[in-house]
């Protein structure tokens, strides 16, 4: 009999924006620039059984695809029966420079490519928590590999990290954590000025938005354009600062969270054009917005609140 094997530690991408869970297959996946990463092993497991079908996921950062398995998986303490994938085929760019070794969906059933329930509402199906709420805080840590990112509280609100205030919007529907922005300012200057749609995505590392805008921002502050995005020297003094209108409320990002050291002496603009990432959605409120506002996800009420983030 095949023993059970807990002892595995996968690193995962938590992503607001899809619905699945992946891990690399040992031994069937063709990907050549896959280093240090730890492969799943369907042998280390007698809880593992293979299912029907296929799939295939198109990233940001590139294709992933193979066939589905179903195991016990324990996340942050929960030990969760799910159906995941298991990727045969990756394009390089999608795992060559990440420090993960797949990708944990946390957006609704109905982004899910293969009708799937992802892992945190199956751990509320199962009775494994009892609110179908998740909570994001993410330290402002830099490019300190090895220091703690933060925390995902799951099943509740994260009172250490976070400010008791929330203010909730309503979702525009149960797909993506979509909402609307109402305005949004650089300093004293009205850049956005018509209700647009925006997502929160945990699994972004910039803040996306139409091109213009971030042409604008980055000549605000003599950023220029290099092969990575826009680049500004790190002694950059006092910046204006990003304020979004949401739900009638002005949330505000300083250049602590929008420009980003990059560990080669240079620091970057922690934004991106989602037009030249062939998206067609316009915005996207990334980890630059998340260190300064706690993301409480409300997938039971339809809503995500934001609270201010206690950075110690």
């Amino acid at each position: 009999e095949r023993p059970i094997c807990y002892k595995y530690e996968y690193f995962v991408l938590f992503s607001s924006m899809h619905g699945d869970i992946f891990l690399v297959v040992l031994y069937r996946c063709v990907c050549l620039k896959c280093p240090n990463k730890l492969f799943f092993n369907a042998i280390t497991s007698n809880t593992y059984s293979e299912q029907n079908g296929t799939w295939r996921i198109k990233y940001g950062s590139g294709m992933a695809a193979g066939f589905y398995g179903q195991d016990i998986t324990n996340l942050g303490g929960m030990n969760i029966n799910v159906t995941f994938g298991q990727a045969t085929v990756l394009d390089p760019q999608l795992m060559a420079d990440a420090a993960f070794d797949g990708i944990l969906g946390l957006a609704f059933q109905s982004l899910s490519i293969g009708h799937t329930l992802p892992p945190f509402l199956a751990a509320h199906q199962q009775n494994i928590i009892n609110e179908a709420i998740f909570t994001v805080f993410l330290r402002r840590a830099g490019y300190a590999g090895s220091l703690n990112g933060g925390v995902y509280t799951f099943g509740g609100f994260d009172n250490v990290n976070c400010d008791s205030r929330i203010n909730y919007v309503s979702l525009s529907s149960a797909t993506y954590f979509q909402f609307r922005l109402e305005k949004f300012y650089f300093g004293t200057t009205l850049l956005a000025t018509s209700t647009t749609e925006v997502i929160s995505d945990t699994g972004t590392s910039f803040i996306g938005a139409p091109s213009k805008i971030v042409e604008s921002v980055a000549q605000a502050i003599g950023a220029k354009p290099d092969q990575s995005g826009y680049v500004i020297p790190c002694n950059y003094g006092q910046l204006p600062n990003m304020i979004f209108v949401i739900g009638g409320y002005e949330y505000t990002v300083t250049s602590d969270n929008y420009i980003v050291r990059m560990g080669d002496r240079r620091c970057e603009l922690a934004m991106v054009s989602l037009q030249s990432m062939g998206l067609q959605i316009s915005w996207i409120l990334g980890d630059p917005f998340i260190r300064e506002y706690c993301n409480v996800h409300d997938m039971q009420n339809r809503r995500i609140g934001f609270a201010k983030s206690r950075q110690y």
